[in-house]
Parts: structure tokens; sequence; C-alpha cells
């Protein structure tokens, strides 16, 4: 018998075993075993050219050629990003600073290292990991290495007194305190109330035991936030603050911040469509009241037909829920026909639709729920007046990105939600139907059915204006006053122009439809500015479209998003543009594109 080397015997033993277990059917136990131990085999492997590789970005990311080295003279740009764990916004904003410093700008870039006992990144997570922050700074500082963008931690202009009074301010305030707190005279209970709704997907807070845990975490994190930005900007003497969103508590601490000492602030969020990024400035991303009184000074401008195409497009991909930047929330689209029959609805008969609004990331805003308090009062009157006029009917579709936690406080608030009726047959008694979050119904089967469609600031309202329809809107929202919606100014006016709308199918009317596409193009399609320097992957995850290791694709001239966004920051091009005045054979052939697409509506397909 020949005796076989180690490695041949092995090799030898290897064979007789596939070939053994070839005979027969592998058990699924022996196809898992095989996997994860090939997977054991190639971790280390995988990991180590991991680490390589970034060991060679961190190199190339401490070299003096990273960023240009800017003049004295150069305009000084701060950027403060506490979420770069969400790689969507922080390879925008990364590529950005990039850019600007080719462009000859100063940059600082100012980055959270643990300040928050409570974060915007764990929204209703049940169980917050323990090692949340330190996942979370690795990852950032991995981001930015990879993208060669040099930053400090907020932590280093926060020294350790200033941190011990905030933490004591924080354990000291009495529970009935939080909501109202003041820290060194500044209202930080309002700045941190939207983070603590939209943590909770609460449209009312009762502030109960949790809830106030969690207060009490946001207000230490943007007092910490308050305190070291105030002292950033006072030392770096920035010419603009740039930063993510500016709603969520730390971005708005440093807003705040910055407002205090004069610095203009340019906030940024993804776009209406998907890959594309919009500019808010000297506001957070929630408020809108430049954006929308630009918006006004174009409306009575024809669109171009590219500009009215895109519109066309936006609308038609929001029916489908196609190149979005939010999660779609389309339901299993039906037969028209079929959906209206399973909610109780003849086709053809005059139809109320109410489209509600998921409010928990806008309650906290103070220029909002000033004509109803609250969203339930808006129904509640809605339902009192569906029972006052038993002829009319009503539809109500709650929004799909509703919460359940929302959901089940409505329900509690108005009993009749209870009755989640859009299976209630024909000919019941009441002449309400109630479309629960999670129905699978189609909207668009009962806006392109309605009559009068009543809104508490959704984009569906503007998607019904665009098809004719007339809306009644209910809320100070970015549409409120536009000529192509009914904005009521208090709930008994909200109520006359209900008492008012039209009590029959009507023909729908093309100025209305004209005007709301001119609003979309301006507010929504114009302010977006896409950049092939970034491809969005998935929700939260965008990559660099460009070598990281070599800054000539972001110069100036060689992509136009990038451009618009650079000038934008660096004062040299408005933020909103108004639309110049076109003549009269523009205007007559938007006209006619206004009622060609209206045709495709005036029926609804069986």
């Amino acid at each position: 018998m020949v005796s076989l080397p180690g490695s041949a015997r092995s090799s030898h033993l290897l064979q007789s075993f596939f070939k053994e277990q070839l005979r027969q059917p592998a058990p699924q136990s022996v196809v898992r075993r095989l996997l994860r131990r090939t997977s054991q085999s190639l971790t280390p492997l995988v990991s180590l050219l991991n680490t390589r590789i970034m060991a060679l970005d961190e190199r190339a990311c401490d070299e003096t050629s990273a960023l240009a080295l800017p003049s004295v003279a150069a305009p000084h740009i701060v950027c403060f990003s506490p979420y770069a764990m969400w790689r969507l916004h922080s390879t925008w904003e990364f590529t950005i600073l990039r850019a600007l410093a080719m462009r000859g700008a100063k940059i600082s870039l100012i980055l959270c290292d643990s300040i928050s006992a409570s974060c915007d990144l764990y929204w209703q997570e049940k169980t917050v990991p323990w090692d949340r922050c330190v996942v979370c700074q690795a990852r950032t500082t991995q981001q930015a290495r990879f993208l060669r963008t040099p930053f400090q931690w907020i932590s280093r202009y926060i020294d350790q007194a200033e941190s011990a009074r905030i933490h004591h301010w924080a354990a000291s305030l009495r529970d009935d305190e939080l909501r109202h707190a003041r820290f060194d005279g500044q209202p930080l209970g309002d700045w941190v109330l939207g983070s603590v709704h939209t943590h909770f997907r609460l449209s009312r807070l009762e502030l109960n035991e949790p809830q106030l845990k969690v207060y009490r975490n946001y207000l230490e994190g943007a007092a910490m936030t308050f305190t070291g930005m105030r002292a950033a900007i006072e030392q770096l003497q920035p010419d603009s603050l740039f930063l993510f969103n500016g709603r969520m508590s730390l971005p708005r601490s440093a807003i705040e911040a910055a407002r205090l000492q004069n610095v203009r602030t340019v906030c940024h969020e993804r776009g209406a469509v998907r890959n594309s990024i919009s500019l808010w400035e000297n506001e957070r991303c929630s408020q809108y009241l430049q954006r929308r009184e630009a918006t006004r000074a174009c409306n009575g401008v024809a669109l171009i037909m590219p500009q009215f195409r895109m519109a066309r497009h936006w609308l038609s991909d929001r029916r489908r829920g196609k190149n979005l930047n939010w999660r779609p929330f389309m339901k299993q689209q039906r037969n028209s026909a079929a959906t209206l029959a399973r909610a109780g609805i003849i086709t053809g008969e005059p139809l109320n639709l109410v489209l509600t609004s998921s409010d928990d990331e806008f309650v906290a805003e103070p220029d909002r729920n000033r004509i109803f308090s609250e969203q339930y009062l808006w129904l509640r009157a809605i339902l009192d007046w569906s029972q006052a006029h038993p002829e009319q009917k009503v539809v109500i579709r709650f929004h799909p990105n509703t919460s359940s936690e929302s959901w089940s406080f409505l329900q509690n608030q108005i009993p009749e939600l209870r009755e989640e009726s859009d299976n209630r047959p024909t000919g019941s008694e009441v002449n309400y139907r109630v479309i629960p979050p999670s129905s699978p119904l189609d909207t668009y089967a009962f806006m392109d059915a309605a009559t009068t469609v009543l809104t508490y600031g959704t984009t569906g309202g503007v998607e019904a204006a665009a098809l004719g329809k007339t809306v009644i809107l209910a809320d100070d929202c970015w549409y409120y006053g536009l000529p192509f919606v009914q904005s009521a100014t208090s709930p008994e006016h909200f109520l006359t122009l209900l008492d008012a709308a039209p009590r029959a199918n009507v023909t729908p009317d093309p100025t209305i439809s004209q005007r709301a596409f001119r609003f979309i193009w301006d507010y929504n399609l114009s302010q977006n500015i896409s950049s092939s320097l970034v491809h969005q992957q998935s929700l939260h995850e965008a990559v660099p479209h460009y070598r990281t290791d070599e800054s000539s694709s972001l110069a100036y001239g060689k992509d136009a998003g990038m451009d618009r966004i650079t000038d934008i920051i660096l004062h040299h091009r408005p933020m909103y543009e108004i639309r110049p005045p076109v003549n009269t054979e523009v205007e007559a052939e938007e006209f006619r594109q206004v009622q060609k697409f209206l045709n495709r509506f005036v029926r609804i397909e069986h």
C-alpha cells in the first residue's frame, strides 16, 4: 500500500467524500454545513482585503493634496453632520464639500461623537444596541475617510465643565418642565419636539414614562449641540453653515446657534424624485415660505413643453410608485370599478374624497395646524357634516404612512373609525366609508371618481388638482393659498367651502389643472438637483460615482448639478429662480396639453 503525502492524502479523502455525497441526495444539513464552512473560511480573507483597501484610502485622505488649500480670503463653509451614518445624505454632503474645496472654499466638517442618548437614527427601536454610538462613529469615520473629507468631533468644542452643566440641567428638569424647557434662554423644548413626535410616530404626545425619558435625552443632546456649535461658529467664523434636514433635534439646534450669530444656513434633503437633492436657505426642510413665494411668483407663467412633460411624468410615476426618493406607498392596484364597488361606492355617483396626512413629521412645526388645532378635529368636523348630509357620499382614505400608533390614537378619538369599512357592502346605512392606512384599495381609483377632494396637506391634494378637481385645503401647508386650491381660513370657513362644493360630477376644470401643473414644476421639480457624481442605491444608501482617490471629476464645469449646488452655497446663484415670461404660442400649447391630459381621466376605466 502506497503512503500518500499529507496534502495529497487530504485531497484524496476530500474527493472520496464528495464522490460519496454525489451518489446520494445531499441532506440540507450537509449543504448548510459546507456553506457555513466556506463562509467561515472566506470571511477572514474578505476582512483582510477590506482592511487593506481602507488603509490605502486613509493614507490617501491624509495627504495634503486631498483638498485644495484655500486662500486667506476664501469663503469658509462649516458642515455639521450628526447623522452621517445615513450614507444617502453623507455621500451627497461629503461630495459637495470636496467640490466646494475644489472651488477654493475653506471647509470644516464637524461630526457627532455620542452627545445624545436618544437619536433620530433609532426611531421606534424597541432595544437600542449598547454600542450604537461606537458603530455610528466607526462607520462615519470610514465614510469620511473614503470620501477624503477631513473632520472634527463636536466634543472638541464642549469643555468638561459645560458638559457637566448640561447634564445637570437635563437631569434636574421636572417632568412637567420638559415640553417648554429652556437652556441659556433658548426654547429647546420646542426644538426637539419634532424628533420626539417622529421617534414614536405619534401625532400627539401624552408624555408618559418612556416618552419622558426620550424627551429628556433629546433635550440634553440639543443642549450639547447648541453649546458646541455656538462655540465652533464663534471660533471658525464661517460664511455659511451647511447641514442636513434642519428639522430634527441636533441639526435644528445647530441652525439656531447659527441664527443667533447671523450666519447663513443652507439645508439639504432628498428631492422629490430619485437620486436628487433639494436645498433650503435660512429655513428648515419642513418650512416652505420662501419656496412657496417663489412658486407663487411663477404660477401665472406657462410651462414650456419639456417642463410640462416632466410634471406629467412625475404624476404618472407617483401612480405607479416609480422614480420616488422615498418608499412607495402604492398598494396593489385594482380595476377602478371593482375598487369602488368593494368600498360600497356606485360608479358615477358624486363622491367627496378625504385624504389625510401622515403628520408626525410636521405636527411640531408652529406654522401648521393653524386652522384646525389637530388633524382629528378636522376629521370629526367632516364626519359630523356627513351625518347632517346623508345624501352625500364620503370616503376617508387614510395616508398609507400613518403609523399604527397614530391610527390607534385616531380611533380612540373618533370611535367611528374603529369600523374599518373598506369592505362595507353597498346600501349600508351610513354614507361614509373609512379606508384604513393598511388597506390595499387603490387611492387613485377614488381620486379619479371624486367630485370634491378634501385634504390636510398631503401631496394627493396637488395630484387631485392636476386632474382638474375641486380641492379644499384645511391646513397651512406647502401649497396653502395657491390658486389651484380653495384654502380654508377657519373651521367655519372650511365647512362653508364644503357646503358650496360641487354636488354632481362635473367636467374637470383645465384652469385648475394648468395651475397645478405649474406648481408641480416650480415647487418640486425645478428645485430638484441631480448629479452624475452620486448614485442612489436604496432608501438610505448612496455611493460616489467618481474615483474618490482623485478629484478632477469634481472640478467646476464637469457636472452641471454639482455646479448649481456649489454656486448656491457660495452665494453665486439664487436659491430660487423665477421663470421668465413666455409668448402666447407657449400658453396655447400648454393649455392644449392640459386638455389632452384631462381627457384620460374624464371616465373611470372599467
